[in-house]
């Protein structure tokens, strides 16, 4: 049984991407962005055994972190508790009326992702 996340996306020139390197849940609609930006990285890092170990220390925390962040969107969202969900209702009525782009700078590090040069 492998542990989650994996330690590296890499072992000798075997490399993987996407859902094989790190599955997530729907939820922020980020599993094909991550095998994008996974490619991306890939093309830019291929190469030699040095370049497969970047690939892997540069895509394994930011995949880590986003597939986390689904995750807890996950259980927000499913919440089954009425008063519970009423009060997630509330909560997010009111951080929306604050201001819209309060809600939307959560999203800021995943939606800043820049690729290598």
């Amino acid at each position: 049984m492998t542990s989650w996340p994996l330690p590296r996306f890499h072992e000798g020139t075997v490399t993987l991407l996407g859902d094989a390197a790190h599955a997530m849940t729907p939820n922020l609609g980020q599993g094909a962005c991550q095998a994008i930006e996974d490619a991306w990285v890939l093309a830019a890092r291929a190469g030699s055994a040095e370049g497969l170990a970047r690939y892997s220390a540069e895509r394994v925390p930011r995949t880590t972190a986003v597939a986390a962040a689904s995750r807890r969107v996950a259980r927000l969202a499913n919440l089954a508790n009425p008063a519970v969900a009423g009060l997630r209702h509330t909560v997010m009525t009111v951080a929306g009326k604050l201001g819209p782009n309060l809600l939307l700078r959560q999203t800021d590090p995943i939606f800043s992702w820049r690729p290598p040069a």
